[in-house]
């Protein structure tokens, strides 16, 4: 999981769509394996501004936040129920 969550960091808040869209689709294709503690410490952190990608100006990014957001509810529903995480 460490070297994903090292790709998304890096290319995740760059300027070109399609760095952002790696880092997403990368995200977006962890949601499942790994410990669930784990990935919720790393959600959290990006929570805020994962949710922020959906104002993107580019719908490839759109796109891609909305599967991310989609796999996360599928695997990790708990995350966004909790009112002490988000609200």
């Amino acid at each position: 999981m460490q070297p994903v969550v090292q790709f998304v960091a890096a290319n995740i808040q760059q300027e070109l769509w399609k760095n952002k869209y790696a880092s997403l689709m990368a995200l977006g294709s962890i949601t499942e394996g790994p410990e669930k503690q784990k990935f919720l410490e790393v959600v959290i952190q990006a929570l805020q501004n994962l949710l922020q990608m959906f104002k993107d100006k580019n719908g490839k990014v759109r796109e891609a936040i909305s599967w991310v957001m989609s796999r996360i509810c599928e695997h990790h529903a708990d995350i966004l129920a909790n009112p002490q995480i988000i609200n």
